[in-house]
C-alpha cells in the first residue's frame, strides 16, 4: 500500500490517539493522586501542578497531530509529539513516584 504525503496516515492517526489517551489516563490518575497526597509529601515546589500543565500541553499537540495525520501524512509531526509525549509521562512518572514514598 502506497501512502503519499498528500494523504493522510490512518496508522499515525492512530498511534497520535493511543500516545494521546495514555497521557491523558496516566495525567488524571496522577493528578487525582496527587491531590489526594495520602502520605502528605512536600515538594516545596509546584511539581504536580507543573507536570499536569507539561501533559494539558502535550494532549493538546498529540489532538492537533491526530487531526493532522488524519489530513496530511506528517511523521515530523508524529515524532514531536512522541517525544514530548514520553517527557510529560517521565515527569508525570516522578511525580508520582515521588508521591509514593512514606513519610517516616
Amino acid at each position: 500500500m502506497d501512502v503519499s504525503s498528500s494523504h493522510g496516515s490512518r496508522g499515525l492517526a492512530v498511534a497520535s490517539s493511543l500516545l494521546l489517551g495514555l497521557v491523558v489516563v496516566v495525567a488524571v490518575v496522577v493528578g487525582a493522586y496527587a491531590l489526594r497526597n495520602p502520605n502528605h509529601i512536600e515538594f516545596g515546589v509546584p511539581w504536580p501542578a507543573v507536570s499536569e500543565l507539561v501533559a494539558a500541553a502535550v494532549a493538546a499537540s498529540l489532538a492537533f497531530g491526530v487531526r493532522e495525520q488524519r489530513r496530511h501524512m506528517r511523521i515530523d509531526l508524529f515524532a514531536v509529539g512522541a517525544a514530548a509525549a514520553i517527557v510529560a509521562l517521565l515527569m508525570l512518572g516522578a511525580v508520582a513516584f515521588v508521591l509514593s514514598f512514606n513519610r517516616l
